[in-house]
């Protein structure tokens, strides 16, 4: 993940050691605020500043972001508030750095992931941004970037991730390739329930 890999870098050369996630979040706030409030941030080329109404929208769409990492039965090694510290970090360095959203067909523009609007009542976080930005929260975590910023490790735990999902996506292929349509039908009523369960 190079977009990480800049937040890590931009953060060392202004002279930041870690993330400092197990601040109160009105401490984290200001933390945030000093870091990234500025015209500028490390070699970002299409920076846009921190303003406060954002970081207050960062800390809403938090939420979609750690209710998945329940709702995945993912566990962690912080406590709930330096979790959503992490969270409102992911989110602020995707709006701030003008982030893409790759979705990935042909002739339709990429759009900024976080733009840090509002989000209207009853309206839902894409899925997809839900999920690519939990990859970058755990990504952060587990290579224990809120102890140490330390880029290698990142590389490390992306190249790993990596690897994990391209075996995961081969086994998938090679073992449903064959599947008939009416187990495919089974296989996404079950798929289905299992989430609404889980929910």
């Amino acid at each position: 993940m190079p977009i990480l890999l800049r937040l890590i870098e931009g953060l060392r050369a202004a002279g930041v050691e870690r993330v400092p996630a197990d601040l109160e979040e009105e401490n984290f706030r200001v933390w945030l605020m000093d870091c990234f409030s500025g015209p500028s941030f490390g070699e970002e080329q299409a920076w846009r500043s921190l303003k406060v109404m954002h970081l207050d929208r960062a800390y809403d769409q938090a939420k979609w972001i750690m209710s998945w990492e329940r709702i995945d039965f993912i566990k962690h090694q912080v406590s709930e508030s330096e979790l959503q510290n992490m969270c409102v970090l992911i989110l602020v360095w995707s709006y701030c750095s003008r982030e893409k959203h790759d979705i990935r067909i042909a002739d339709i523009k990429d759009y900024d992931l976080v733009n840090m609007r509002e989000i209207q009542s009853g309206e839902q976080v894409p899925l997809t941004r839900i999920k690519y930005q939990q990859r970058q929260l755990n990504t952060m975590l587990r290579s224990l970037q809120h102890e140490s910023l330390d880029p290698e490790k990142v590389w490390s735990h992306t190249d790993n991730n990596k690897d994990l999902r391209t075996h995961r996506m081969q086994f998938i292929r090679s073992n449903f390739k064959l599947s008939t349509l009416s187990e495919w039908k089974a296989l996404s009523k079950y798929a289905a329930a299992v989430a609404l369960f889980r929910v």
